[in-house]
């Protein structure tokens, strides 16, 4: 499983120090052998979830509005987890511009930037490949981290484990979700203390689920935001569970899985509420399911403006497939009827948001029943 890498430096490698890593082994080859009650009842409570994250979707499959707001919570729980926690408004500002180089943000920015990738406005995504090498291969690059080009482990590793997800995900005798965990924590254990790995990781769990059967696309739960409702090392033992030399303890192994699941089954029971209140309210400002006083790109515009933080017009072009001339007419329509507002930065630029916005209150996590479990007593 688990091999330990020692590269020394050399004399032409001036002041790098080298390297002694832990290179895990292949997620089709870690074996879930200890299923403790524990664990698969906690699987049981995330499978609940799903579904009702599913059905939430469902209810409301006229607009994506809560799509765009689960993929907000999921930017802004992920880079908690990495930083603390996150200013909504100030996510908004960096969302509005474009930081090719995404490598060293922090906090907010980091989340604006995660949310930009999410929805299709960075520089890469995991979905569109047919070819499932490729998928995973992009899935792995969607975000900076260890495991990739100017990451310590060799190149191939990350081919490997692409093509090893590929024949794997489809056909691997885990339940889906165990499959979509295993990988993750592979991932991860390549460097589990680093807080883009941690992200890449938790983004591939997304991927591997749709892609074993396990949920529906594009309706997963945000993992990033169950692990905030959790003790708050628990990330930390997911991450590092497979970070060891040799075959990994099947009971750690276990209690890893079991941590998430329940951070699966948390974010599942709240997202189910939130991703349906913002379809609900982009269907109400678009006149109902089937009003036509807008276009069906005007409709994308106001799910848009409902599930994220703000929209610049070259944003709101590219999430609309509207030309540039279309979209400023879209937006001016919207404006009018007093859905959209304009706003500019300190510089003068011009924005657009939702005349009422959607808030972020991450805390929220903390405030639902786990499926079979009676509503918490939150302070």
């Amino acid at each position: 499983m688990g091999e330990r890498l020692v590269v020394a430096p050399g004399e032409l490698d001036g002041a790098w120090a080298g390297a002694d890593i832990i290179v895990p082994g292949l997620p089709s080859r870690v074996r879930w052998t200890v299923r403790s009650d524990a664990t698969l009842a906690a699987l049981e409570q995330a499978s609940r979830a799903i579904g009702r994250v599913e059905g939430a979707f469902r209810n409301t499959s006229s607009s994506i509005g809560g799509i765009y707001y689960a993929l907000a919570i999921s930017a802004a729980s992920s880079a908690s987890l990495v930083d603390g926690k996150v200013q909504w408004s100030r996510v908004r500002q960096h969302f509005l511009h474009d930081h090719r180089d995404v490598k060293g943000l922090s906090g907010d920015a980091l989340a604006a930037a995660l949310l930009r990738q999410s929805v299709g406005l960075g520089n890469a995504t995991a979905h569109g490949h047919r070819d499932p090498v490729r998928r995973y291969q992009g899935a792995l690059d969607a975000w900076p981290s260890a495991i990739g080009s100017e990451g310590p482990l060799p190149r191939r590793f990350a081919r490997e484990l692409a093509a090893d997800l590929a024949s794997w995900v489809p056909h691997g005798s885990e339940p889906p979700m165990a499959r979509a965990a295993l990988a993750m924590m592979t991932v991860a254990a390549v460097d589990p203390d680093c807080g883009s790995t941690g992200i890449a990781a938790r983004m591939l769990f997304s991927t591997v689920l749709e892609d074993a059967k396990g949920v529906e696309e594009w309706m997963c739960p945000p993992i990033s935001w169950g692990f905030l409702a959790e003790p708050k090392d628990s990330w930390q033992r997911v991450a590092s569970v497979l970070a060891v030399e040799g075959e990994p303890d099947p009971h750690a192994v276990d209690r890893a899985l079991g941590e998430v699941f329940l951070a699966v089954a948390r974010s599942g029971a709240a997202s189910r509420y939130m991703v349906e209140h913002a379809g609900r309210y982009a269907i109400e400002q678009a006149g109902g399911r089937h009003s036509k006083t807008f276009t069906p790109r005007q409709k994308l515009l106001i799910d848009a403006l409902v599930g994220l933080p703000a929209l610049t017009a070259g944003q709101a072009a590219r999430v609309s497939g509207l030309t540039e001339r279309g979209v400023q007419r879209s937006l001016k329509v919207l404006v009018a009827a007093e859905i959209a507002e304009v706003r500019r930065t300190r510089k003068g630029e011009e924005f657009f948001v939702a005349t009422r916005p959607m808030t972020m209150w991450l805390d929220a996590v903390n405030c639902y029943p786990l499926p079979g479990e009676p509503w918490p007593k939150v302070q």
